[in-house]
């Protein structure tokens, strides 16, 4: 397992939600602590993401208010 620039373990990290502003500030926050971030606009896409991924993938923020899948 690959560690981050501050010497903890890297983790893929998957942020959805309804406001892009918001999954921007995330991304670039994990991202400037040496983690690998993709984004979906909604719980359908994340979802989609998840079933296509390894199974590394970690759902560690939902902005979404109420998701219709």
């Amino acid at each position: 397992m690959q560690k981050t620039n501050l010497g903890r373990y890297k983790a893929k990290i998957l942020i959805f939600g309804d406001e892009p502003a918001i999954r921007e500030l995330f991304k670039y926050v994990f991202e400037d602590a040496g983690h690998e971030v993709a984004l979906a606009n909604n719980g359908r896409e994340a979802l989609g993401a998840l079933r296509g991924g390894s199974g590394e993938n970690k759902v560690t923020r939902n902005l979404i208010r109420r998701a219709k899948i």
